[in-house]
């Protein structure tokens, strides 16, 4: 009889969903600060709470890829390697402000190779949608709409982490 797998759904949801509330405090919007802030925990209080809900219930089979904690391994030390190789390059060239963008790019390139491993397409787009606010924030940052681009790349990643938490829950 195979090992059953932990319950990926639920956990992804669950990931996904919490992650979101740290890029939501990279973006600098005066006033709106305090707004954002609280909208960010009510959107991250009810995806956890669609993920406990939903997230336990049958879904569509997801069969991990074989190997799949080896694969994960490797595809997080180099998100890592991704992420702390950004900071050397960024911090010290005066392009710290980049440091979101560049992280936003790293993260949403690590969920293209997740989608294989854990069964779970919607990851591609949670790729897709990170790199995408990555490519906004760095257009707005080339422009030299330096606020906006860190408000792009904190927003913009913050609501595809939602967005993915919630499909995942719901559609599994």
């Amino acid at each position: 009889m195979p090992t059953p797998h932990p319950n990926f759904r639920l956990r992804g949801a669950l990931i996904t969903g919490t992650a979101a509330v740290p890029w939501t405090m990279i973006a600098d919007l005066g006033g709106a600060n305090l707004p954002i802030g609280i909208a960010s925990l009510v959107l991250t209080a009810a995806c956890v709470g669609v993920a406990l809900t939903l997230g336990r219930r049958p879904g569509p089979e997801r069969t991990p890829a074989e190997g799949w904690n080896k694969t994960f391994g490797r595809v997080g030390l180099l998100e890592l390697a991704g992420i702390g190789l950004s900071v050397a390059i960024l911090a010290p060239t005066g392009l710290a402000q980049l440091i979101p963008t560049a992280i936003a790019l790293v993260v949403g390139v690590h969920f293209f190779p997740l989608a294989k491993v854990f069964g779970q397409p919607q990851y591609r787009w949670t790729g897709v949608g990170m790199c995408l606010a990555a490519a906004v924030a760095l257009v707005l940052f080339v422009a030299n709409l330096r606020d906006p681009s860190m408000a792009v790349a904190g927003l913009g990643t913050a609501a595809t982490l939602w967005g993915t938490s919630l499909a995942v829950s719901v559609r599994g």
